[in-house]
């Protein structure tokens, strides 16, 4: 909105600048009345005077200043295209960052699922004697790995939510 009321500003002041190369008129005028009782006529004035301007050569400066102005609105077009651009590629990089931290999620929950089978076997297979205190922690520890990357990928969805709702101008 401030890059738009920036354009609008430079057309005004290039409308303005293209203006100043056209005559000028003006109307002014007076009335004075002095008297020595109130409200009486005697020594009353009056004046009224119209005026006109037209600069007919001033060396160049008025198509220079309209050319200046025509400069600013250029660079404050190109200022609010850029912007665009900006933005647009922001919210294509939170949304890709989404989709990214969405199939994180996902694996990672897959994971957690593979890793409790698999601490599911390796209990009953220690229950029975055929596996080794060792192997069992393995597998637990193989579950909290796989639960804090699931914790790690709920996070990131959550930046990238908050990423993608302030490039949007929701947040």
């Amino acid at each position: 909105a401030a890059m738009r009321d920036r354009i609008e500003a430079a057309r005004a002041m290039q409308r303005a600048e293209r203006g100043a190369r056209w005559p000028s008129v003006g109307v002014g005028g007076a009335y004075e009345a002095n008297d020595e009782s109130a409200p009486g006529t005697e020594g009353t004035n009056w004046s009224l005077v119209l005026s006109a301007r037209w600069e007919l050569f001033d060396g160049g400066r008025a198509r220079a200043r309209v050319a200046q102005a025509g400069a600013r609105l250029r660079e404050a077009e190109s200022g609010l295209a850029l912007m665009k651009s900006r933005v647009a590629l922001e919210v294509r990089q939170a949304w890709h960052a989404l989709r990214a931290a969405s199939a994180r999620i996902e694996t990672a929950d897959a994971s957690v699922a593979m890793a409790q089978e698999s601490l599911r076997v390796v209990e009953d297979r220690y229950r029975n004697g055929l596996a080794t205190l060792v192997e069992l922690l393995d597998a637990e520890s193989a579950l909290t790995r796989s639960k804090t990357r699931l914790v790690a990928a709920r996070r990131a969805a959550l930046n990238a939510r908050a990423a993608l709702d302030l490039a949007t101008g929701r947040l």
